[in-house]
């Protein structure tokens, strides 16, 4: 099960990696998904692996912080299906005029959640 965490927190550091460099293309994935109707299958992906999460923690070295990170993908998808859609596409809409600077402070945070992911499960 310490794999799963490990295969999440790589691909996490792969995709916000990316995403740091290219700060707009998480306006064009934003802008895609928030929308159409992806929005709910990215709310059930969400629930899935924080349900993946919360059941492989312990097998990694800090078992309550990824239950706790698993709580929190698992509670956004469920958020994300509550929130109608006309607050997402004007969310959508109002995400291009941030800054660069703060669009790579948020991919930071994906950044350092999925470093931790992936530490948590190699030690």
């Amino acid at each position: 099960m310490g794999e799963f965490v490990l295969t999440i927190g790589l691909l996490l550091v792969v995709t916000f990696g990316y995403m740091f460099v290219q700060p707009r293309a998480l306006l064009g994935l934003a802008d895609r998904v928030l929308t159409t109707r992806w929005v709910f299958l990215a709310a059930l992906v969400r629930l899935m692996i924080g349900a993946a999460l919360i059941a492989s923690a312990p097998a990694v070295k800090f078992p309550e912080m990824v239950i706790g990170i698993g709580w929190l993908l698992a509670l956004s998808g469920l958020i994300l299906v509550a929130i109608p859609p006309t607050a997402l596409c004007r969310f959508s809409d109002w995400l291009p005029s941030w800054p660069r600077l703060l669009l790579r402070a948020f991919t930071l945070i994906g950044l350092g959640l999925g470093g931790f992911l992936l530490f948590a499960s190699l030690t």
